[in-house]
């Protein structure tokens, strides 16, 4: 069983989408809803400090280096989304029973478009209410 919670939002539609694989009801004290919140946050605020603290600072502010999608011919900064998405495959590498990624219904990226039914809904979901998580379970 596979179940999709939150499609929380960032910037312009994007989401970022949990997949926790396993035991629907779960023996312990937290809900898939409540985990998938906590991870959530901890990978937005990760987000956010590599794009303030370290794309900002060194590429905007230093200008020690830049930032490029094309970071390693250019010896550069990896943009965020593409620190995002590394950490993503990452754990895709070392966890069946878990992944996540950041999706667009408008994506720069082909890869970060919506692959399911529910996962289109849910990226609608947070266009039209940004600060309401959306909860779905797929099967």
């Amino acid at each position: 069983m596979k179940i999709i919670i939150p499609l929380v939002a960032f910037a312009v539609g994007a989401l970022v989408v949990f997949v926790l694989v396993g035991n629907k009801g779960g023996s312990g004290n937290i809900s898939p809803q409540q985990m998938a919140d906590a991870i959530q946050i901890v990978l937005d605020s990760d987000r956010t400090v590599y794009t303030k603290k370290i794309v900002n600072r060194l590429a905007n502010e230093e200008k020690v280096i830049k930032a490029s999608e094309h970071w390693q011919d250019e010896k550069a900064l990896l943009l965020p989304a593409q620190m995002f998405r590394a950490g993503s495959e990452l754990v895709q590498k070392k966890s069946k029973d878990f992944s996540y990624a950041l999706l667009s219904l408008w994506p720069i990226n082909s890869q970060n478009k919506p692959k399911t039914d529910v996962e289109k809904e849910g990226l609608q979901a947070v266009v039209d209410n940004p600060n309401q998580p959306f909860y779905k379970e797929e099967t």
